[in-house]
């Protein structure tokens, strides 16, 4: 964990052009860990891609699915809006929230054929995704590309990365959300 730390916070800005610092640290800290017996991701991944799953309605449960349905429509739209605007303040562009919120909807129908669970805009996988250079549309389809790859194809490698390798590139990536530079500031803007 600590390595990784050390790797992902001081990873030289002129090789990081070419590998970002999480990903020397994701590839160092999981060579580390076949060495030494650490905890790793291991059967918490699921490997292939999921079958079709059809759900099924109880009148009894029915009003219980929609008000979760709804709860979790809010929270996902409120998790999504955030995560653009902190992309948007980090590239300095502006998103089209009907179409943001659509394209989750959509989303997530799919994915619950599949027996998935609800998902939102990822703050932190945005942030690294923008660190390392992504700024276009392109960037998040091919990120999307890459995690269905590693769950269909590389899941065995993927099964020996390390829990605290994962933790110091979660606890960096965290620390580069933070707006510094506007926390210095803050406290002479106006209250409103």
């Amino acid at each position: 964990g600590l390595l990784t730390l050390a790797l992902v916070f001081f990873w030289p800005k002129a090789i990081g052009k070419f590998i970002p610092g999480a990903l020397a640290a994701l590839i160092i800290g999981s060579l580390l860990g076949l060495l030494v017996n650490v905890p790793t991701i291991g059967d918490d991944l699921v490997v292939g891609f999921p079958s079709l799953v059809l759900p099924g309605f109880e009148r009894e449960t029915a009003f219980l699915v929609v008000e979760a349905a709804i709860i979790l429509a809010l929270l996902g739209s409120i998790d999504s809006l955030l995560t653009s605007l902190v992309a948007d303040n980090a590239t300095r562009t502006r998103h089209e929230s009907n179409k943001e919120l659509f394209g989750q909807g959509i989303g997530n129908a799919v994915a619950g054929l599949f027996g998935a669970i609800p998902g939102a805009g990822a703050t932190m996988r945005t942030m690294v995704n923008i660190r390392t250079g992504g700024s276009t549309r392109l960037s998040g389809m091919i990120h999307s590309l890459l995690l269905l790859t590693v769950v269909i194809a590389l899941a065995p490698l993927a099964r020996a990365i390390p829990h605290a390798v994962l933790a110091g590139i979660l606890i960096k990536v965290g620390w580069d959300i933070i707006d510094v530079v506007y926390l210095k500031r803050a406290h002479k803007g106006p209250r409103w």
